[in-house]
């Protein structure tokens, strides 16, 4: 049985920050393995293999403090958040899967 942590929130995707949709809460969705991490929102759903994963760091909102998913997707927008109202529950399961969430870059 493999460890899964799901948790709702909300989505900035595009191609920069400044150009980019957003999708307040409850609309998107992230859910974490050992060896994937995905974002759904409005139906659409971002898959991101850990070896695809440059960076996981923090990326402050007006509400909500983000979880900022730089990656080598070929296809993917290069600007992903996920936006969540309880950071530190996010951080703490992903540690337990095996990531590291470093620094704001």
């Amino acid at each position: 049985m493999s460890e899964e942590f799901r948790q709702t929130g909300g989505a900035r995707i595009g191609a920069s920050e400044w150009f980019a949709g957003n999708a307040t809460l409850p609309f998107a969705t992230l859910a974490a393995t050992p060896d994937t991490i995905s974002v759904q929102v409005f139906g659409k759903s971002y898959l991101f293999p850990r070896y695809t994963i440059t960076l996981l760091s923090p990326h402050r909102g007006l509400l909500f403090q983000g979880l900022r998913i730089r990656h080598n997707v070929p296809g993917y927008p290069p600007f992903v958040v996920f936006w969540t109202p309880d950071y530190s529950a996010l951080v703490k399961a992903l540690e337990a899967l095996g990531y590291r969430v470093g620094p704001p870059a």
